[in-house]
């Protein structure tokens, strides 16, 4: 299957353009120039997702996708059947990046025959000789195996038919690829922020006495989703999480089944992606007026937060962040109730990458306090997730 031209290749409202399929090809040529290879091949979901912008809807373990991107030449992928109407609504839309796809199928057809599950290393085997690939260095991005019919499927078992295949593990190497964002997808994301602070708001204004926490967010969901339509035109890639995920009843975790009450105080985690592309949002938020102990790790939290985003310089060490969360919570005395999920390590903090700092302490009884923002890195951090985080505007009455 080919797919149809894709017109101006001008960003839409809701996803990327040329200049980002661009961007992101040109890495995957400098990653085979650094690496020495012919070809990527790349089997996981994210990673198809990234180089052709095209959603895998079906698992890897039973039915196998792959995509292989040659150092010269035309980029091709090898889909499942059931893949045939998600592919082809992307590519009549001009959302995907290779225009060259095949089909095989699970179950032998009368007409219309494709090649069937168990005959997919040839398949790819195949391919990859029409391609001139047959012996070439190609790097992968892991080693998935799938199991049909008492018959194993993966690249490794295609090179028993291809001798002089060579496949290199780059799995590290491609992890570093979505690091640093184009300017398209940093507007992607702005959208997807703008979403996620308007679902904050929508939480604060859906909640009573005596609701069910987990009642609340389904219709703060919905409600993000019907905002969405109002946005974005029809068949625009969305999805949407709302979940409250603390309360003085389970410390941190679920809790569908807790019902809101004065003096709760409630984490609440909204995400939204549009053409995977998100943020999660997170905000503390008291039903009633705050005890003393309460408001103490509230403004414990807020403070490290606001720490932590301000951290987030171009060029500075990413542990850098951690520090200055770690340093608010111990002059707060607040170490042994701090569960962080912050950015470690002392690599260089880029400009223009994407991180998300959350850090939040939770004390059985009194509840937990987190406030999750995604900030993008720069001379300036920019904070995209800007929910208030002050106790007057996270207070309910």
């Amino acid at each position: 299957m080919t797919a149809p031209s894709q017109g101006s290749g001008r960003r839409s409202i809701g996803t990327v353009g040329h200049a980002t399929r661009d961007y992101r090809h040109g890495l995957l040529r400098e990653l085979m120039d650094r690496e020495k290879l012919d070809a990527l091949a790349f089997m996981s979901d994210r990673l198809i997702k990234f180089a052709s912008n095209w959603s895998l809807d079906v698992a890897w373990f039973e039915r196998p996708t792959l995509f292989v991107f040659p150092r010269n030449g035309a980029p091709f992928g090898i889909l499942h059947e059931l893949s045939t109407n998600s592919w082809r609504f992307t590519a009549e839309s001009g959302g995907v990046w290779v225009s060259n796809v095949s089909f095989y199928s699970e179950h032998p057809r009368l007409h219309h025959r494709l090649p069937l599950s168990l005959q997919w290393n040839a398949m790819v085997a195949s391919h990859l000789e029409q391609a001139g690939l047959q012996h070439a260095r190609i790097g992968v991005d892991a080693e998935e195996l799938a199991r049909v019919g008492g018959v194993t499927l993966g690249l490794p078992y295609v090179r028993e038919l291809l001798p002089r295949l060579r496949l290199e593990n780059v799995a590290a190497q491609c992890a570093d690829l979505t690091v640093v964002k184009h300017d398209e997808e940093i507007s992607l994301i702005q959208e997807t922020a703008s979403l996620a602070n308007w679902g904050q708001q929508r939480w604060h204004e859906q909640v009573r006495p005596g609701l069910l926490t987990a009642e609340v967010d389904m219709k703060v969901a919905a409600s993000i989703v019907e905002e969405a339509t109002r946005r974005y035109p029809p068949g625009v890639e969305l999805a949407v999480f709302c979940q409250t995920i603390s309360s003085p009843k389970t410390w941190f975790g679920t809790a569908p089944s807790d019902r809101v009450e004065k003096g709760d105080a409630l984490v609440t985690s909204v995400s939204v992606q549009l053409n995977a592309q998100g943020v999660t949002n997170e905000r503390t938020r008291f039903y009633g007026k705050p005890s003393q102990r309460q408001a103490g790790l509230f403004e414990a939290v807020r403070a490290a937060s606001e720490a932590a985003c301000a951290a987030a310089v171009a060029g500075k060490p990413t542990a850098q962040v951690s520090a200055a969360v770690r340093t608010r919570f111990e002059k707060a005395g607040l170490t042994q109730f701090a569960l962080d999920d912050l950015p470690t390590g002392n690599v260089p903090l880029r400009a223009k990458q994407l991180i998300t700092v959350r850090p939040g302490v939770y004390e059985w009884g009194t509840g937990g306090c987190r406030h999750g923002n995604v900030v993008v890195v720069g001379d300036r951090p920019e904070v995209l997730t800007t929910t208030p985080m002050d106790l007057a505007s996270q207070t309910l009455t």
